[in-house]
Formats: C-alpha cells, structure tokens, sequence
C-alpha cells in the first residue's frame, strides 16, 4: 500500500500553491493530483459551503479515481480513507 510520508499544510495566502508547484516540478517527488485533498480537515466540509463554491470545486471523486492517469485538480473534500490513498496509485519509490 502507497501511503503519503510528507504532508504540506498551511494557511490561506501562505505560499502553499507556490511551494506545491516547486516540489511538483522535482522528478523524486510525487505531489497529490488534488492540492488540497481536506482528508484530514474533518471540520471543514464540501456541503458546509454555499451552491456556488460547491457548483465551482466538487466533481465525481468515483469517476475521478477511475481514471488511468489523475489530472492535476485543485481542491476536493476526501473523507473516505481507501479514497484518499487512491491518490498516490502513481507513486514510484
């Protein structure tokens, strides 16, 4: 099983984007396709927030983690574990 060994967290305005996309850019350094996954944000909830953020940042996590090859997205709401280590299929050593 592929478990993640390196979390990034930060806040709003922090840089996180930045510093996602540098580590991103290294070839031994596999990033989660979803920037902001929220699997250990167990307070912060996709159905808490308003249609029109829900209408901009939810999709089909199912269909998504059918895909062969995970597109880059930025943010999702991840609560089911085998979900959220779905995510890291891709990672070589």
């Amino acid at each position: 099983m592929t478990i993640p060994n390196f979390f990034l967290v930060g806040a709003a305005k922090a840089g996180t984007t930045s510093f996602y996309n540098y580590l991103n850019q290294h070839p031994e350094i596999y990033m989660c396709p979803i920037k902001e996954p929220h699997y250990f944000c167990k307070d912060i909830r996709c159905k808490d927030f308003g249609e029109y953020y829900k209408k901009n940042v939810h999709f089909d996590v199912k269909n998504y983690l059918n895909q062969p090859i995970l597109e880059k997205k930025h943010i999702s709401f991840i609560e089911d574990q085998d979900e959220y280590l779905q995510l890291f299929r891709e990672r070589e050593n």
